[in-house]
């Protein structure tokens, strides 16, 4: 026996295994065979949203929207639990999982959110295209609003007596350095800017939910929602955990 399988220099005898061990195993490989051809797949979304790649705890718009990819790819899944639990965060984070959420769905792989703790702001924007959103009844979620800050200290530093000059080649020149008031000019910009953000984030929810861009406003502007009130406003489809999320979408991808 040594000869066959090597020895075992702790029991003085040949390799060997319990037989307990072995058809656990055994029998735990069997069943991952069986339903490697119809597997769920879930992606975790905890954390605020960052733009870029990021490590576990946070929510990154390359590595997420990666993970989704390589759902869509992989034919062995057929069906996708997103499981948010996130503030939000980047508009282009964000922008960027809202679109692969949009190809699973367009690749005829349905997709569940599932709503943990929080899914507010951004969290609520990953979850808008999917087919169907879960939440737990004191979920809280919406935030469905774009807000920019912009702080200065020009007036701390006036009362030091301490005062910023310079020479600019456009109008704007330096209007962002926080050691200067904000001007009318670039606060007008920034204003255009988070008014077409917000009118995207709600058609994103509109289109999404199936309801008119005035419909979402009305319960938007940065409000946020208790998931039973969220459920009465159709943000989100109906109150359950984690475990109904993966049975709702073996459901609809008709894995039994």
């Amino acid at each position: 026996m040594i000869e066959l399988v090597g020895a075992d220099p702790r029991e003085h005898g040949f390799q060997s295994v319990a037989l307990d061990d072995y058809l656990r195993v055994l029998h735990t490989e069997e069943r991952l065979h069986r339903s490697a051809a119809s597997t769920v797949g879930v992606i975790v979304a905890s954390g605020e949203i960052l733009d870029g790649n990021q490590p576990s705890g946070t929510v990154g718009g390359e590595s997420t929207a990666a993970l989704l990819r390589q759902a869509r790819q992989d034919p062995a899944i057929k069906a996708v639990v997103l499981r948010i639990d996130s503030p939000g965060g980047s508009v282009l984070a964000a922008e960027q999982i809202y679109r692969e959420v949009q190809l699973l769905r367009t690749a005829g792989k349905p997709v569940v959110a599932s709503m943990g703790g929080l899914a507010a702001s951004g969290g609520y924007y990953i979850a808008a295209p999917a087919d169907e959103i879960l939440a737990s009844a004191n979920t809280i979620t919406g935030s469905i609003g774009v807000f920019a800050t912009v702080p200065t200290f020009d007036r701390t530093l006036a009362k030091l007596g301490v005062h910023v000059d310079g020479v600019g080649t456009t109008a704007l020149s330096g209007s962002l350095r926080l050691d200067r008031p904000l001007q009318p000019a670039i606060e007008s910009i920034l204003q255009a800017s988070v008014d077409h953000s917000y009118a995207q984030f709600i058609q994103r929810v509109a289109s999404g939910r199936r309801k008119t861009p005035a419909q979402i406003d009305a319960i938007a502007q940065g409000r946020v929602w208790a998931g039973r009130d969220a459920l009465r406003l159709g943000l989100v489809d109906r109150i359950g955990g984690y475990d109904d999320a993966v049975q709702a979408a073996a459901r609809r991808a008709k894995l039994g």
